[in-house]
């Protein structure tokens, strides 16, 4: 019963981050999508670039505590 417990627990672990994730994405992607393509000529972009895009920049502007 407890490996039950466990791998459900996993499952909506992943699931939620999932959800959270394209939560999170959603609105950077419709704001990408209304100002850049008519401010900058670039090209709209997909959930899962807008996805890959909050990373890159978590990745680029992560504020080191030392």
């Amino acid at each position: 019963m407890k490996a039950y417990d466990f791998i459900c627990t996993v499952c909506a672990s992943i699931i939620l981050v999932a959800i959270f994730a394209f939560v999170m994405a959603w609105p950077h992607q419709l704001l990408w999508n209304w100002l850049m393509p008519q401010l900058l000529e670039l090209p709209k972009i997909t959930i899962l670039q807008s996805i890959g895009f909050i990373v890159l920049c978590g990745f680029w502007f992560k504020i080191k505590s030392r």
